[in-house]
């Protein structure tokens, strides 16, 4: 089961993506673009302040 508490930062989730988008890795880029707007979303439900 997933936790919230488990979830990775959005400045890890941001440069892990740009190393895959450097690399030409298409797939894992689209994949922490989703993960990141999704992550961005659940931080404004929690009002939690974003980085």
């Amino acid at each position: 089961m997933f936790f919230f508490h488990d979830a990775i930062s959005l400045d890890t989730v941001h440069a892990i993506r740009d190393v895959a988008y450097e690399q030409g890795n298409k797939t894992l880029t689209k994949i922490l673009d989703e993960y990141k707007r999704t992550l961005k979303i659940l931080l404004e439900l929690l009002n939690w302040p974003m980085k």
